[in-house]
């Protein structure tokens, strides 16, 4: 249940309640003055009714309360984490960062970079598996789908130039150039995006380069 319609389910029990109150009012006055021998059955009744009444709200305003701050918390875990995970790749593209660059001159004269290491998305994957990417805004959780899948196909290239290394002994091949070309476009479009969804993640659930945040 949204904000809106909890507001909405408290406001309306809160009427009743005010209802019920207004209408025990002259009997409550009756009982202050004359004591609580002189409490007809009917005026008990209406003191039940309240009482219900008003468990009915304060019952569901601390259940919705709780369940709010909950979830205000599992959000702001998650985009801290799925933001360290960003930034960690963001650091591994960076060649002020890292030493992992690899430059590579193919056959046909031309020269590729790319960051020879594998970056992660464990945390990304948590949170698909479990759901609770939807957290995220729907536009900004297809940007993190796509980064993301940028990430993962830079894997794959990685793996497929390592296997092929292995086997041929050399870059020269076609194969092997091909993955060499794919991973030096997927690094540069990582460059350009990884920093603007980051971004986005700290003006949208205040994330920040700090540390990982724990789960509960």
């Amino acid at each position: 249940m949204n904000s809106r319609a909890v507001i909405l389910v408290v406001l309306a029990a809160v009427a009743a309640a005010a209802a019920a109150s207004a209408s025990a009012t002259e009997g409550v006055r009756g009982w202050a003055a004359q004591g609580w021998d002189s409490l007809p059955e009917k005026d008990l009744v209406k003191v039940a009714s309240i009482v219900t009444i008003l468990s009915l709200v304060v019952t569901p305003l601390f259940y919705f309360a709780r369940r709010w701050h909950e979830s205000r918390a599992e959000r702001r875990r998650a985009s801290q984490n799925l933001y360290l995970e960003l930034a960690d790749a963001r650091d591994g593209l960076d060649t002020t960062k890292s030493a992992d660059l690899k430059q590579v001159h193919l056959d046909s004269g031309e020269v590729v970079y790319f960051m020879n290491r594998m970056f992660n998305h464990d945390f990304y994957d948590s949170l698909v598996f479990s759901g609770r990417i939807n957290f995220v805004k729907p536009e900004l959780q297809q940007r993190v789908q796509h980064v993301f899948h940028y990430i993962k196909d830079h894997n794959y290239h990685l793996l497929k130039v390592r296997e092929l290394e292995d086997v041929r002994g050399s870059g020269g091949s076609a194969d092997v150039a091909r993955h060499y070309r794919m991973l030096g476009g997927i690094d540069g479009l990582l460059r350009d995006s990884i920093p603007e969804l980051m971004a986005e993640f700290r003006s949208e659930y205040g994330a920040h380069d700090g540390p990982r945040a724990s789960e509960p």
